[in-house]
């Protein structure tokens, strides 16, 4: 026996979950709008969580900071440690769980910076391709190679004048072959 407007009932109580908790349905893949066109409109969708995982931030962050102080400090007096959190300035670099839109993020550069060239072929490879060390130096490398290999196939295939005139000596002017061209049309 199935009750009437029970998943409209279930619906609406999933609805207040979510904005007592403050967080979006997107976040469970329940969303009613479709998929997110960027890592943006992604953003947009998810701003209650965004803004609740904030205030979480600033409350753990002291918090966190003092633990991990304290460890470095145990560590230290029990001559194992190597840092003094005396002098070491501590710093949590805290991500939002959303994953970077490489396309917006080369966007937003390119505006500030009045698409300018702002990082090195290097930068731009260990970034994109999660390459360290000689992975990283083996790709710059095939890349120099394959830019190489085209620049002297481009220089092959192109011609100087003097050889272009070459491979023309001895064919007729344009202006006799324009001329022979309509002296064959009107024969037939």
């Amino acid at each position: 026996l199935k009750m009437f407007g029970e998943d409209k009932q279930i619906d609406k109580l999933m609805e207040i979950a979510f904005l007592i908790s403050e967080t979006s349905p997107d976040a469970f893949g329940l969303n009613k709008g479709g998929a997110a066109e960027s890592g943006r409109a992604l953003k947009f969708r998810l701003i209650r969580l965004l803004a609740k995982i904030n205030r979480k931030k600033l409350y753990f962050d002291e918090a966190l900071k003092y633990v991990i102080k304290s460890a470095l400090w145990l560590e230290k007096e029990h001559g194992k440690g190597k840092v003094d959190p005396k002098t070491e300035e501590l710093r949590i670099e805290w991500a939002d769980g959303i994953p970077n839109d490489p396309l917006e993020q080369s966007q937003i550069e390119a505006i500030r910076t009045g698409s300018k060239s702002t990082t090195s072929r290097k930068s731009a490879i260990r970034r994109l391709d999660s390459l360290e060390g000689e992975e990283l130096d083996d790709e710059i490398q095939a890349i120099e190679e394959d830019e190489a290999g085209e620049m002297g196939s481009a220089e092959a295939g192109a011609i100087n004048r003097e050889q272009a005139l070459a491979l023309f000596e001895g064919a007729a002017p344009p202006e006799e072959e324009l001329e022979a061209g309509k002296e064959a049309e009107g024969g037939r």
